[in-house]
C-alpha cells in the first residue's frame, strides 16, 4: 500500500492507494482564510482515518509518497517530518516528489505539450514564485514577478496565479493531483535505508538553493 501526502501548501491532501497506484482512500481540506494549524492537527488523525477506512494498518504501508518542495515552511517540515517517522516506524520507502514534478504529473496531455510552459509554485514570499520550465522541471529558480514577462504561459495553483494579480492572461490553474503524482512516483527511485531518508530535507534547502533568474519563455 502507498501513503501519499502534500503538505507543501496551506492545504492539505492525504491518500491511500494500491501497490499499482489504485485510489483506496483520500482526504483534502482547504483551510478558511482565518484557520491556522491544519496540518499539526489533522495529518496523523486523518491518515488514521483513512487506514480504518481502507481496512489497514500503518505496518501495511510498503511506500510514502511526499510532495516535497518547494513550497510552505511549516507545512513541509511537518509533512516530512511525519513522513519519515511513519517510514521508520514501518520500514516503508520513502518517495519525494518535487512540487513541479508533481504540477507537471498533473497536468493533462493537452497541457503539457504547449511550448514554453513555465509552472509556478508559491511559498518563500509574495513577491516572487518558484518557477520551472515544462521542459527542465529540475532547474527550479526563484523568480521576482516582476522578471515574469505578462506573455508567458504560467501554470500552477491558485495561491500562484493570485500573486500574479491578473497581470498575465496566459494561465492554466492546476492543482497537485496526488493520484497523478502516485502514478508517477512508481518509476522513481525510494528512500529505503534509514541514512537516506534521515538525511532527506524540504528542496527548499536542498538540492537546490533558490537563486534569482530572468526566465523570458
Amino acid at each position: 500500500m502507498i501513503l501519499a501526502l502534500d503538505t507543501s501548501l496551506h492545504e492539505l491532501s492525504i491518500g491511500l492507494f494500491s501497490n499499482d497506484a489504485k485510489p483506496l482512500a483520500s482526504f483534502h481540506h482547504s483551510p478558511a482564510a482565518n484557520e491556522r494549524g491544519v496540518h499539526d492537527s489533522m495529518l496523523a488523525a486523518k491518515t488514521s482515518e483513512l487506514l480504518s477506512q481502507a481496512g489497514a494498518t500503518a505496518k501495511q504501508i510498503e511506500r510514502i509518497v511526499l510532495v516535497a518542495g518547494p513550497g510552505s515552511f511549516t507545512g513541509l517540515r511537518i509533512g516530512l517530518s511525519f513522513a519519515k517517522g511513519i517510514a521508520y516506524g514501518t520500514g516503508a520507502g520513502l518517495i519525494p516528489v518535487s512540487s513541479h514534478r508533481a504540477l507537471l504529473a498533473s497536468l493533462d496531455s493537452g497541457h503539457q505539450a504547449k511550448a514554453g510552459q513555465l509552472l509556478a509554485y508559491p511559498g518563500y514570499d509574495r513577491h516572487s514564485l518558484y518557477v520551472a520550465h515544462a521542459a527542465a522541471i529540475d532547474d527550479i529558480a526563484l523568480v521576482p514577478l516582476r522578471e515574469l514577462l505578462p506573455d508567458l504561459l504560467i501554470a500552477g495553483p491558485q495561491s500562484a496565479l493570485d500573486l500574479l494579480e491578473g497581470k498575465h492572461e496566459r494561465t492554466i490553474l492546476c492543482n497537485i493531483d496526488l493520484a497523478r503524482t502516485v502514478a508517477y512516483s512508481l518509476a522513481l527511485q525510494q528512500l529505503n535505508n534509514f541514512e537516506e531518508i534521515s538525511s532527506l530535507e524540504p528542496l527548499y534547502i536542498t538540492p537546490f538553493s533558490p537563486h534569482s533568474a530572468s526566465i523570458k519563455g
